[in-house]
C-alpha cells in the first residue's frame, strides 16, 4: 500500500539521504523528495503504519535546530490526483 508522508519547515541544507536515514529508522523509504526552497519534502513509505510510526515519532521533532511538521497523506483511490495537487503546491 502506498503512503505519502509530507514533510514541512526542514533546514535548507535537508538532503535525500538525510531523511531516508532518519525516517528508515521507522520502516522502508521507497523514495524522498526535497523542495529545498520551499523546505518541504515529500517521502513515500511502505505502509501505513510504518508512514504512522514516522508521524508519530518525528512530527515537531528537531532537525538541526527546525521543529520538522510531519503528516501523512491519506490512502484512497484518486491518490495520484491529490498527491501532484500538493506537490504543484510545495514544488
Amino acid at each position: 500500500m502506498r503512503c505519502i508522508l509530507i514533510v514541512t519547515n526542514l533546514d535548507e541544507n535537508a538532503r535525500d539521504g538525510d531523511m531516508e536515514e532518519l525516517f528508515s529508522t521507522y520502516g522502508h523509504v521507497r523514495s524522498v523528495r526535497i523542495n529545498p526552497r520551499k523546505r518541504t519534502c515529500t517521502i513515500e513509505m511502505e505502509t501505513l503504519s510504518h508512514a504512522r510510526r514516522a508521524a508519530d515519532a518525528l512530527d515537531g521533532s528537531s532537525l538541526w535546530g527546525r521543529s520538522m511538521r510531519v503528516s501523512i497523506l491519506e490512502e484512497k483511490r484518486g491518490i495520484e490526483k491529490t498527491l501532484n495537487r500538493i506537490l504543484s503546491m510545495l514544488f
